[in-house]
């Protein structure tokens, strides 16, 4: 089975546009893999969020306790670097993200959206 990783931006903009990603995943086959740091970022920006984005966190937030995942974690200073790092010794990971720095530093194959399309590159 394929895996993807997914960051917090492609979590909030697949809510704001209303896109199932668990659905997609299911459908093309792929285990949706959620790094604890992203989820306690979530936890964290939930508290200190101003109420529209406080509102898409929680909704997150549902869906994911709804959905099946695998929950990994990563080590980095950061998550984003602790997103790369993972992915350099998983090659065969895609990341689902729609930071743009992201996608260029890591090497692995990339879902985003465009428009209300799911889409891959690489």
């Amino acid at each position: 089975m394929k895996k993807v990783l997914v960051d917090t931006n492609f979590l909030v903009y697949c809510v704001k546009k209303k896109i199932d990603f668990f659905e997609f995943c299911q459908l093309n086959g792929f285990l949706v893999i959620i790094p604890l740091e992203i989820l306690k970022e979530i936890d964290r920006l939930i508290s200190s969020s101003k109420s529209s984005l406080a509102n898409v966190l929680k909704s997150i937030k549902k869906i994911i306790e709804k959905e099946k995942y695998e929950a990994i974690s990563i080590k980095g200073k950061y998550v984003d670097s602790g997103i790369i790092n993972y992915l350099k010794k998983n090659p065969e990971i895609f990341l689902a993200t729609m930071d743009e720095k992201l996608q260029k530093l890591v090497k692995n194959k990339i879902i985003k959206i465009r428009g209300k399309q799911i889409e891959y590159l690489g």
